[in-house]
């Protein structure tokens, strides 16, 4: 189960993009690229996926969303996205944290940062196995965090611009 929470937050964050000339690659390491479709000028998305074992925090998580204290780094995806015709411009990366503490605990960790740091949600959806906030950016792609029940544990999704157009 873990893993199919891990599975859907990737793809949901890759869902834009559409399956039209997708391709796997696996490195010698665990982790994996990732590359959709084509702009004429090359793939329209290509994402890294970390080996499980190598997956640390990423330096660049935004203030709103730092790592849940005593979670750990389950997932980080680099992705580039390349322009095409109705897709988002520019890199964003995804960190999935997982912890022990449940649901209505985690949001209101976040709900804290949020508001620390002056950002409003411009959409939140709250249900009882998955609470998301979905936060308007410079760059018009939102970022979002969304907290939700795996088997045993709580998994946070994180999901950020990591260029120009990013939200501090």
């Amino acid at each position: 189960m873990r893993r199919a929470i891990l599975t859907c937050a990737s793809a949901a964050l890759l869902s834009a993009c559409g399956s039209n000339g997708t391709t796997i690659a696996h490195d010698g390491n665990g982790g994996s690229t990732v590359t959709m479709g084509d702009t004429g000028h090359g793939p329209a998305m290509v994402a890294k996926v970390a080996a499980p074992d190598q997956t640390v925090a990423p330096s660049d998580l935004p203030a709103w969303a730092p790592v849940y204290p005593g979670a750990t780094v389950s997932q980080v995806v680099d992705v580039a996205f390349n322009g095409a015709t109705g897709m988002p411009g520019g890199p964003r990366k995804q960190v999935v944290l997982m912890t022990a503490d449940p649901i209505p605990k985690v949001m209101a960790f976040y709900d804290q940062k949020l508001a620390a740091a002056g950002v409003k949600p411009m959409m939140s959806s709250d249900t009882p196995d998955r609470s998301m906030h979905a936060i308007n950016t410079p760059s018009g792609q939102p970022d979002s965090i969304t907290v939700g029940k795996t088997d045993a544990e709580t998994a946070v999704a994180i999901s950020y611009a990591s260029g120009e157009g990013r939200l501090e």
